[in-house]
């Protein structure tokens, strides 16, 4: 799919902007939140680096910052143009095949979201037979 991974922490922009040199698709979020009032972390400066559509990035951790910046949380603020749709329409053909066994997602490990390095390397290694799955609180 063509992701690319890069740490969070102080310089994370200029990491991400070393591994890309276009705007990309969609920039996700998953920086643990450690932010004094009023902060928007890193989210403006992904937003630059997704061509300054703030419908490109999606945040699971900064909920304060995505509202400040209009980041996406999850599907809502998806434009009709520009950014990418999320087929919900096609979840619930695909639960009933899932419901009746004619559907399956063979899911190869599940890790602690802390441990999504190790999930990461068994992925990019190729050795995963079937989904690699991040549990919070796991």
């Amino acid at each position: 799919m063509g992701v690319l991974v890069a740490s969070h922490g102080e310089g994370m922009v200029e990491r991400v902007r070393a591994l890309i040199n276009q705007a990309p698709d969609v920039i996700v979020d998953a920086a643990p939140v450690n932010l004094k009032a009023g902060s928007v972390g890193a989210l403006p400066d992904l937003v630059k680096l997704a061509g300054g559509d703030p419908t490109r990035v999606i945040t699971i951790a900064d909920f304060e910052g995505a509202a400040k910046t209009g980041v996406r949380m999850g599907a809502e603020n998806v434009k009709a143009e520009g950014g990418f749709k999320l087929r919900w329409d096609a979840l619930r053909a695909y639960g009933q095949l899932a419901a009746d066994g004619q559907f399956s997602i063979p899911v190869a490990q599940t890790f602690a979201l802390e441990d999504w390095r190790d999930a990461l390397e068994i992925s990019l290694a190729g050795r995963a037979r079937g989904k690699l799955v991040l549990l919070p609180g796991h």
